[in-house]
């Protein structure tokens, strides 16, 4: 039988891996990847506080990427849990009716209306720990501005200092990176609901300072009139890596945001 004969192997010139070394992105220990092209992420800071490799996390894991809440039409926590493994959402919208086993208490809906993100259970025992970057907050999340989400379940939660035994929802924000990058998103649905976000990263300074803005403007409108529910979110963040503190062994990494939000809702 014939063959190619291989060809000889060839040395990159010192210029390229120079060009290489400064495209390739380092990520200090407590930063995850947060950039992935499709639906597999790689690493979290759910299994120990420091990035490491999902394969090597001995938890009860699952990691949302950007690509499968976009895919999904997800934009909040509700509409996400009732796709993950072994969580649910209370109320008419959900996928469990929030009611106690004796009949007792309400469907949920009123408590729906001002914590969203606390009407959720895993594993069947309560609600979820809402995080952000893994501190306890009652800022409910919006897609416009999240970049991953790691739902941890289980009592591993308590790694973090707090934790409800069912587990924590982590919802990791935008972080401004060292790439000029942006896009525009419109949608319309239903009743004519519309939803309009931009997300907008410009490097100040290569390698040292970059800034993020996402903007979004969420007007949902239902089959009973007038009802709706109209938001409007603005995020920025800021990172800074002063080459000033930087040595061999030493790296030094400032970051900050900032978020503003306005609510209005007439809802059915």
């Amino acid at each position: 039988m014939l063959a190619q004969t291989a060809p000889a192997p060839t040395t990159a010139s010192s210029s390229s891996e120079s060009s290489a070394e400064e495209d390739t992105i380092i990520l200090d220990p407590f930063t995850v990847t947060t950039e992935q092209e499709g639906y597999q992420a790689v690493d979290t800071l759910g299994g120990g506080r420091i990035r490491t490799r999902l394969v090597d996390t001995p938890s009860s894991l699952s990691v949302i990427t950007k690509k499968l809440m976009a895919d999904l039409g997800v934009t909040n926590a509700q509409n996400l849990l009732i796709y993950t493994n072994n969580t649910e959402v209370a109320g008419l919208g959900g996928n469990f009716s929030g009611t106690t086993s004796r009949g007792q208490g309400s469907t949920g809906e009123g408590a729906l209306l001002s914590a969203p993100q606390n009407q959720t259970r895993a594993r069947g025992i309560g609600a979820l720990d809402n995080t952000r970057n893994y501190f306890l907050t009652d800022i409910p999340g919006d897609g416009y501005n999240i970049s991953r989400v790691d739902i941890s379940r289980g009592p591993n939660s308590f790694l973090f200092g707090f934790g409800s035994p069912s587990g924590i929802a982590n919802v990791q924000t935008n972080e401004a990176i060292f790439k000029d990058e942006g896009s525009i998103e419109a949608r319309y649905g239903s009743f004519g609901s519309t939803r309009e976000s931009l997300d907008y990263n410009k490097v100040l300074i290569p390698s040292v300072a970059a800034i993020r803005l996402d903007l979004v403007n969420d007007d949902a409108r239902y089959m009973q009139e007038p009802a709706y529910n109209h938001s409007k979110r603005a995020y920025g963040a800021v990172r800074i890596d002063p080459k000033l503190f930087d040595s061999d062994s030493t790296h030094t990494k400032i970051t900050a945001s900032f978020e503003h939000g306005d609510v209005k809702s007439n809802n059915p």
